[in-house]
């Protein structure tokens, strides 16, 4: 490595600034993509077990009664979005806390990454210039 150079210019610090608050951003879409995707997977799964019960008529546990109430009500054949409609209001909530811890643990977990980078470049020590151009983020991540 060649040590000659190792400190960065005003324009570089505030170009890390710039690529960090990006790393951000990407942060937050993917802990939203993901809990997105988490939701879609647990509807599509009361949707499969509701409509199992509806063909079979086999009570499964996983179903509480509000759910088997429902699916009693609707007869078969029935596509899926037939099903979604029916069971919607009864699984609402649950999609949605679902959706929010998924969120929430994923972004916790690429901003705690982050913050991580940003304390050891400040335990590295930040020259002067790097303390002016990297205001709000560093200072809230200590």
């Amino acid at each position: 490595m060649n040590n000659k150079n190792n400190t960065l210019t005003l324009d570089e610090w505030k170009d890390l600034e710039r690529q960090i608050s990006e790393l951000l951003d990407l942060t937050w879409k993917c802990a939203q993509a993901k809990a997105e995707r988490e939701a879609l997977d647990l509807r599509r799964w009361y949707i499969e077990r509701v409509e199992a019960f509806i063909a079979t008529g086999e009570t499964y546990t996983e179903l509480d009664d509000k759910l088997k109430q429902v699916a009693k009500q609707l007869n078969p054949p029935l596509d899926k979005h037939t099903i979604w409609r029916g069971i919607k209001p009864h699984i609402e909530t649950k999609l949605k806390e679902t959706q929010e811890q998924v969120f929430k643990t994923h972004r916790r977990e690429g901003f705690d990454r982050v913050a991580k980078i940003l304390l050891y470049m400040e335990k590295l020590g930040l020259p002067e210039e790097a303390r002016e151009a990297t205001p709000k983020w560093l200072e809230k991540l200590k």
